[in-house]
């Protein structure tokens, strides 16, 4: 009888969608919690009439294979994952270290910094380093050439002129793109010989992460689909008896697992940290894939990418501090947010959506000895670059 704590799930990226690569290709551990790999087969049963009352025959239809992985959130070990949901790639990590240059005017968020900004765009976050009084994150507004932009939150900003020894740092940011990413991936049971279960072709369909009070920073890439080209010589799921890959698999990344506690440094609201006492944050990103079935073929002959849904829920105590939100959905007023998690360690991701509009939240009045919550739900669209955003920080 196999363990579930036995069991490990590897995963390669593709190149051609539906297929393996071959070498054959390294293989590379997730960390998880749980999740489901189904193999997914729809049967229709015969309409044949017999006299005897009994079903002629059970036939196979369909197989469309689907798949969740659940997981606590820590820094680059779902870098990949990230990069396949978002169907586009990381950008060039970019770091500038100033010499004698790095200039601030804090009256209007203008920073200049000889190159620093060459693989940095509007929108994207970066971090300080080495400042006398700038240190910390701070994301363009405008960015007029490779050496000069402007901050959207200037009161952060202190004035300083030509210092030296500032760096001036992103590790990659994601944004939706339009690319179909897709993955192979094997469930090992180790305590079973012989048992492999492939699972070719799979796109990733959505991602939620969800940040609550006392507890872990959770996740799911969920809603995948999968399938393989016409005239595949492997079906999307089949049970070998050896893995697909070169048997020397690559571990997951093991930085610090976050928690609401400790690793949520930053929750903004519009272009300033909020003052509303948050108790829990969540958002979904949903690729809106749709299988497309064709005769004389098993299972998807495609997976087609639909419209990105972007939506989300931040709850807080219900004040003074929540008034200014409540107006923003009753008026219909466009903001945005975005919210820091890092580890001990330094490691780093800002999640953001550039712009959204609430469309619920008013204050809940409940029972006696009871708080006021405010449930802050949100819908995404994009601000003319990206409707969400991840950049990432290696400490």
């Amino acid at each position: 009888m196999s363990e579930a704590n036995r069991g490990a799930l590897l995963y390669v990226a593709e190149t051609v969608w539906g297929e393996t690569p071959s070498g054959p290709p390294t293989l590379k551990l997730i960390r998880r919690t749980g999740g489901t790999f189904a193999q997914g087969p729809s049967h229709t049963t015969s309409a044949e009439i017999r006299s005897d009352r009994q079903v002629a025959d059970l036939i196979r239809t369909s197989i469309a294979p689907t798949a969740s992985i659940d997981f606590e959130l820590s820094y680059g070990a779902h870098d990949d994952l990230l990069e396949g949901m978002m169907m586009s790639t990381w950008t060039t990590p970019a770091t500038t270290t100033s010499s004698t240059d790095f200039t601030v005017v804090a009256s209007t968020g203008a920073v200049s910094c000889t190159g620093a900004f060459t693989n940095l765009v509007e929108g994207q976050w970066f971090e300080v380093a080495g400042s006398a009084a700038n240190d910390g994150y701070h994301q363009i507004a405008t960015r007029t050439d490779a050496d000069n932009i402007v901050v959207a939150d200037p009161s952060a900003l202190t004035d300083v002129t030509s210092e030296d020894g500032v760096t001036i740092s992103n590790d990659g940011m994601l944004r939706p793109g339009t690319t179909l990413n897709s993955f192979t991936f094997e469930e090992q049971y180790q305590d079973v010989a012989n048992a492999f279960m492939v699972y070719r072709g799979v796109v990733l369909g959505s991602l939620n992460i969800n940040i609550a009070t006392e507890a872990i920073i959770t996740g799911t890439f969920g809603d995948m689909a999968s399938g393989v080209p016409i005239g595949s010589t492997d079906p999307a799921v089949e049970r070998l008896t050896a893995t697909v890959g070169d048997g020397t698999p690559t571990a997951a990344a093991t930085n610090a697992i976050t928690n609401a506690v400790d690793n949520v440094y930053s929750v903004r609201e519009g272009d300033a940290e909020t003052s509303m006492l948050i108790s829990g944050l969540s958002f979904t990103i949903n690729n809106s894939l749709r299988n497309i079935p064709v005769v004389g073929h098993l299972g998807p002959a495609a997976i087609n990418l639909g419209t990105l849904q972007v939506t989300g829920q931040t709850t807080a105590y219900y004040g003074t501090n929540g008034l200014a939100i409540v107006d923003k959905l009753l008026d219909d007023t466009a903001s945005k947010n975005s919210f820091r998690v890092e580890d001990a360690a330094g490691n780093a991701y800002i999640f953001s959506v550039p712009q959204l509009k609430y469309t619920g939240g008013t204050p809940e009045m409940g029972s006696l000895d009871t708080d006021v919550p405010i449930n802050l739900a949100f819908t995404g669209y994009t601000d003319g670059n990206a409707a969400f955003q991840i950049d990432r920080f290696a400490a």
